[in-house]
């Protein structure tokens, strides 16, 4: 009953959108430089947001129309706090936003609730599908600066089948830290984003997304990322599948990149990568990188993958190497699996931790960057739903003579619903 009122809700959400289909895009970044920006730094200034702990705004951040338009619906729930001044700001601000505050269900004298859909809300309601998954992380660090963190992590997504081979899909994250390995955030510490937000479908023969994406370039040696890339991406299926794209990722870099994979047989497939920086802002660059991996399945209960790789700008070069035993499948109670992982990169190979490669918040910019070691990893499955991971990384950096900030053990349970 809950989920498919939920299901009604992100209808009527998703209808309410339609309405303004051409209106500005709404995950499009709003420069710093807009009037937009220095009227809610004069609310910020003005306590005006007493209340949410979770407010994050910068002047100097570049956000989207949704995330400004947020912070002016917390503006709107405190307004009884203003004075004339600052009410008109809000007022100008409502005005701006008002088709992002109507979407977000924010209602002002700028904005005017919609009316209700009735058939047609009915016959969507089926083509939404709601999910998520909740995961309890402890990492522990060696390190003469770091301590232990301790994370608690909530996603929902939302999935609509738009028709046609269309589909959207957006998920909400929420984090919290019950302790913090940096010492900055207290037991309270909250945020919620939005980290994926994207159509994906098919343009003749061709597969096409545009939105905020995820991103994963062969076997991860690189980059396998499942949240923030914001841009577009092209898929040509078929014996040998690649994809192009041109992205913004989290750093504010733009980055081209393409990848292909092929299957050689039914066990065998190989892949191969490029990913490159390209951002006039951006004096030197960290990305002029490519990889060749594979990997094979032919053996009973024993996966094999490989990957190489360099990047141009540093001359850095870097390779990894793994074999998994069994397979742990959330659907079966009881079913397990383990798995041992080599890896070793040079100084300078990524810089960014755009990689596979599991790390702890602590050193997450070494976990293919001045490191080498081999990490030891189980899973576990307790209950259906559920996974139990179990990971250690006896790693050093590249030159072999220092474990400090290197060395890790990891433990989450994870519960996708």
């Amino acid at each position: 009953m809950r989920k498919n009122l939920l299901k009604t809700l992100v209808v009527g959400y998703l209808l309410s959108m339609s309405a303004t289909a051409f209106a500005a895009n709404p995950f499009e970044l709003v420069p710093t430089s807009n009037w937009t920006y220095d009227a809610i730094d004069t609310l910020v200034q003005a306590d005006l947001y007493e209340g949410y702990r979770d407010m994050n705004f910068s002047k100097q951040q570049t956000f989207t129309r949704y995330e400004l338009a947020t912070f002016v619906g917390k503006a709107l729930a405190n307004q009884n706090k203003a004075n004339a001044e600052q009410k008109a700001t809000i007022d100008k601000l409502a005005a701006e936003f008002k088709v992002e505050l109507s979407n977000l269900g924010v209602y002002t004298s700028a904005t005017t609730p919609a009316a209700p859909a009735t058939g047609t809300a009915a016959a969507l309601i089926d083509k939404v599908k709601i999910s998520g998954d909740t995961r309890f992380r402890y990492e522990y660090t060696k390190s003469n600066k770091y301590s232990d963190d301790v994370n608690f992590r909530t996603r929902f997504n939302i999935d609509v089948d738009m028709g046609d081979g269309w589909n959207f899909r957006t998920r909400f994250v929420n984090s919290n830290n019950i302790t913090s390995f940096d010492g900055k955030h207290d037991s309270g510490s909250s945020a919620t984003k939005v980290d994926l937000s994207f159509i994906k479908g098919t343009v003749g023969e061709v597969g096409v997304a545009v939105g905020r994406l995820p991103l994963a370039l062969g076997k991860g040696l690189l980059v396998d990322t499942d949240k923030n890339w914001d841009g577009a991406k092209i898929d040509f299926d078929g014996k040998i599948k690649t994809q192009i794209g041109y992205v913004r990722a989290a750093d504010k870099k733009k980055y081209f990149f393409t990848d292909i994979t092929t299957n050689l047989t039914n066990d065998f497939d190989v892949t191969a990568s490029y990913l490159k920086d390209s951002d006039d802002k951006t004096t030197t660059a960290q990305y002029k990188a490519w990889t060749a991996g594979f990997g094979y399945n032919g053996f009973k209960n024993l996966a094999v993958v490989g990957e190489y790789g360099k990047n141009d700008v540093e001359n850095a070069k870097a390779w990894m190497a793994g074999l998994t035993f069994r397979q742990a499948d959330r659907k079966k109670v009881g079913s397990w699996d383990v798995g041992v992982t080599y890896r070793k990169a040079a100084p300078g190979f990524d810089p960014q931790y755009w990689s596979t490669a599991d790390a702890t918040y602590a050193m997450d910019v070494n976990a293919m960057n001045d490191i080498q070691g081999i990490e030891y990893a189980i899973d576990y499955v307790p209950m259906k739903g559920a996974i139990l991971h179990l990971s250690y990384g006896d790693m050093k950096n590249y030159a072999g003579n220092d474990s400090n900030d290197r060395q890790y053990f990891i433990s989450n349970l994870s519960y996708k619903f």
